[in-house]
Protein backbone atom coordinates (compact mmCIF):
# COMPACT_ATOMS: atom_id res chain seq x y z
CA UNK A 1 0.00 0.00 0.00
CA UNK A 2 1.43 3.65 -1.04
CA UNK A 3 -0.25 6.92 0.38
CA UNK A 4 0.04 10.47 -1.74
CA UNK A 5 0.77 13.51 0.66
CA UNK A 6 -1.99 15.29 -0.60
CA UNK A 7 -4.31 12.19 0.26
CA UNK A 8 -3.26 12.10 3.69
CA UNK A 9 -3.00 16.47 3.99
CA UNK A 10 -6.37 16.42 3.44
CA UNK A 11 -7.34 14.43 6.85
CA UNK A 12 -5.02 16.47 9.03
CA UNK A 13 -5.82 18.73 11.13
CA UNK A 14 -5.43 22.53 9.52
CA UNK A 15 -2.51 23.14 11.79
CA UNK A 16 -0.97 19.76 11.44
CA UNK A 17 1.63 19.18 8.54
CA UNK A 18 2.88 16.44 6.62
CA UNK A 19 6.09 16.99 8.67
CA UNK A 20 4.55 16.36 11.94
CA UNK A 21 3.01 12.84 11.03
CA UNK A 22 6.18 11.14 10.09
CA UNK A 23 4.47 7.77 9.26
CA UNK A 24 7.49 4.90 9.97
CA UNK A 25 8.21 2.58 6.84
CA UNK A 26 6.62 -0.91 7.17
CA UNK A 27 8.39 -3.16 4.47
CA UNK A 28 5.65 -6.48 5.54
CA UNK A 29 3.26 -6.50 8.68
CA UNK A 30 0.27 -8.46 9.24
CA UNK A 31 -2.36 -5.71 10.59
CA UNK A 32 -5.50 -7.24 11.03
CA UNK A 33 -7.84 -4.06 11.37
CA UNK A 34 -6.03 -2.41 7.75
CA UNK A 35 -6.51 -5.36 6.37
CA UNK A 36 -10.31 -5.35 7.30
CA UNK A 37 -10.44 -1.64 6.23
CA UNK A 38 -8.89 -2.11 2.81
CA UNK A 39 -11.07 -5.57 2.32
CA UNK A 40 -13.89 -3.25 2.55
CA UNK A 41 -12.47 -0.57 0.27
CA UNK A 42 -12.11 -2.90 -2.30
CA UNK A 43 -15.72 -4.89 -1.81
CA UNK A 44 -17.06 -0.90 -1.80
CA UNK A 45 -15.16 -0.53 -5.14
CA UNK A 46 -16.06 -3.55 -6.81
CA UNK A 47 -19.88 -3.21 -6.16
CA UNK A 48 -19.95 0.28 -7.82
CA UNK A 49 -19.72 2.67 -4.58
CA UNK A 50 -23.50 1.63 -4.26
CA UNK A 51 -23.42 2.79 -0.59
CA UNK A 52 -22.34 6.27 -1.86
CA UNK A 53 -19.48 8.79 -1.08
CA UNK A 54 -20.10 9.13 2.51
CA UNK A 55 -19.32 5.16 3.47
CA UNK A 56 -16.44 5.19 0.85
CA UNK A 57 -14.99 8.66 3.25
CA UNK A 58 -15.86 7.28 6.23
CA UNK A 59 -13.69 4.14 5.19
CA UNK A 60 -10.87 6.09 3.79
CA UNK A 61 -10.50 8.11 6.95
CA UNK A 62 -10.59 5.51 9.37
CA UNK A 63 -8.06 3.73 7.24
CA UNK A 64 -5.86 7.31 7.47
CA UNK A 65 -6.76 7.45 11.34
CA UNK A 66 -5.43 4.40 12.03
CA UNK A 67 -2.15 4.76 10.36
CA UNK A 68 -2.03 7.90 11.76
CA UNK A 69 -2.57 6.66 15.48
CA UNK A 70 -0.31 3.39 15.40
CA UNK A 71 2.60 4.13 12.92
CA UNK A 72 3.56 7.70 13.31
CA UNK A 73 6.94 8.22 14.87
CA UNK A 74 7.09 9.47 18.39
CA UNK A 75 7.37 13.22 17.31
CA UNK A 76 3.91 13.37 17.31
CA UNK A 77 2.02 16.57 19.35
CA UNK A 78 -0.48 15.80 22.22
CA UNK A 79 -4.15 15.12 21.34
CA UNK A 80 -6.48 17.95 23.19
CA UNK A 81 -7.83 16.50 26.06
CA UNK A 82 -10.80 17.48 25.12
CA UNK A 83 -12.80 16.36 21.49
CA UNK A 84 -16.85 16.84 21.60
CA UNK A 85 -18.05 19.86 19.66
CA UNK A 86 -19.23 22.50 21.13
CA UNK A 87 -23.34 22.52 21.57
CA UNK A 88 -24.22 25.49 19.11
CA UNK A 89 -21.28 23.85 16.31
CA UNK A 90 -22.92 20.17 16.70
CA UNK A 91 -26.57 21.83 16.59
CA UNK A 92 -25.16 23.35 12.88
CA UNK A 93 -23.73 20.28 11.99
CA UNK A 94 -26.86 17.81 12.71
CA UNK A 95 -29.42 20.66 11.04
CA UNK A 96 -27.21 20.43 7.89
CA UNK A 97 -27.34 16.67 7.96
CA UNK A 98 -31.33 16.84 8.63
CA UNK A 99 -31.64 19.19 5.73
CA UNK A 100 -29.69 17.45 3.48
CA UNK A 101 -30.61 13.69 3.93
CA UNK A 102 -31.08 13.06 0.45
CA UNK A 103 -27.67 14.72 -0.63
CA UNK A 104 -24.62 13.62 -0.91
CA UNK A 105 -23.18 14.01 2.26
CA UNK A 106 -19.55 13.93 2.05
CA UNK A 107 -17.53 13.94 5.05
CA UNK A 108 -15.37 16.98 2.99
CA UNK A 109 -18.06 19.46 2.93
CA UNK A 110 -19.73 18.39 7.01
CA UNK A 111 -16.11 18.99 7.99
CA UNK A 112 -15.54 21.96 6.10
CA UNK A 113 -18.81 23.85 7.66
CA UNK A 114 -16.41 24.16 10.93
CA UNK A 115 -12.84 24.54 8.87
CA UNK A 116 -11.65 20.53 10.17
CA UNK A 117 -10.34 17.94 8.71
CA UNK A 118 -12.25 14.96 7.83
CA UNK A 119 -9.91 12.95 10.33
CA UNK A 120 -10.84 15.46 13.41
CA UNK A 121 -14.50 16.52 12.23
CA UNK A 122 -15.29 12.26 12.46
CA UNK A 123 -13.12 11.88 15.87
CA UNK A 124 -14.95 14.71 17.44
CA UNK A 125 -18.38 13.74 15.87
CA UNK A 126 -18.18 10.53 17.26
CA UNK A 127 -17.13 11.63 20.77
CA UNK A 128 -20.16 14.56 20.66
CA UNK A 129 -22.97 11.48 19.03
CA UNK A 130 -21.95 8.50 20.32
CA UNK A 131 -21.41 7.61 16.57
CA UNK A 132 -19.78 7.81 13.21
CA UNK A 133 -21.34 10.58 11.20
CA UNK A 134 -21.90 7.51 8.70
CA UNK A 135 -24.12 5.88 10.92
CA UNK A 136 -25.83 8.56 11.75
CA UNK A 137 -26.56 10.06 8.45
CA UNK A 138 -28.18 6.33 7.59
CA UNK A 139 -30.36 6.19 10.97
CA UNK A 140 -31.59 9.78 10.56
CA UNK A 141 -32.42 8.44 7.14
CA UNK A 142 -34.33 5.61 8.09
CA UNK A 143 -35.87 7.30 10.57
CA UNK A 144 -37.20 9.64 7.65
CA UNK A 145 -38.36 6.67 5.44
CA UNK A 146 -40.12 5.16 8.46
CA UNK A 147 -42.25 8.63 8.42
CA UNK A 148 -42.60 8.68 4.78
CA UNK A 149 -43.83 5.14 4.56
CA UNK A 150 -46.57 5.55 6.87
CA UNK A 151 -47.92 8.59 4.69
CA UNK A 152 -48.16 6.17 1.68
CA UNK A 153 -48.02 9.48 -0.86
CA UNK A 154 -45.00 8.16 -2.38
CA UNK A 155 -43.71 4.64 -3.77
CA UNK A 156 -40.68 3.31 -1.85
CA UNK A 157 -38.48 3.71 -4.86
CA UNK A 158 -39.47 7.36 -4.51
CA UNK A 159 -38.80 7.43 -1.18
CA UNK A 160 -35.65 5.21 -1.32
CA UNK A 161 -34.11 7.78 -4.10
CA UNK A 162 -34.97 11.19 -2.49
CA UNK A 163 -33.56 10.01 0.85
CA UNK A 164 -29.88 9.42 -1.28
CA UNK A 165 -29.81 5.65 -1.42
CA UNK A 166 -28.24 4.42 -4.44
CA UNK A 167 -31.27 2.27 -5.28
CA UNK A 168 -34.27 0.55 -3.72
CA UNK A 169 -32.58 -2.69 -3.26
CA UNK A 170 -29.40 -0.88 -0.99
CA UNK A 171 -32.37 0.88 0.47
CA UNK A 172 -33.91 -2.03 1.46
CA UNK A 173 -31.23 -3.63 2.15
CA UNK A 174 -30.29 -1.13 4.95
CA UNK A 175 -33.66 -0.88 6.42
CA UNK A 176 -34.52 -4.31 7.25
CA UNK A 177 -30.58 -4.42 8.37
CA UNK A 178 -31.74 -1.43 10.81
CA UNK A 179 -35.48 -2.26 11.70
CA UNK A 180 -35.70 -5.95 11.32
CA UNK A 181 -38.64 -5.62 8.24
CA UNK A 182 -38.88 -4.43 4.78
CA UNK A 183 -39.80 -1.34 4.07
CA UNK A 184 -43.07 -2.55 2.21
CA UNK A 185 -44.11 -4.97 5.19
CA UNK A 186 -43.26 -1.74 7.83
CA UNK A 187 -45.76 -0.05 5.72
CA UNK A 188 -48.46 -2.59 5.59
CA UNK A 189 -47.92 -3.04 9.69
CA UNK A 190 -48.54 1.14 9.66
CA UNK A 191 -46.44 1.21 12.63
CA UNK A 192 -45.67 5.04 13.80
Amino acid sequence: MELEDVWLMEHLDNHETIANVNLQHHPAFNDERIETLLRSIAAEISTGCLSGHLYGQSLSTALICLLIHRYRRENRRPIPSRNELCQQALKEILDYIERNLGGDLSLKRIAALKNMSAQRFCLMFHESVGTTPHQYVIQRRIEKAKRLLTLRSSCIVEIALDLGFSSQSHFTSVFKRMTGVTPKKYRASGTN
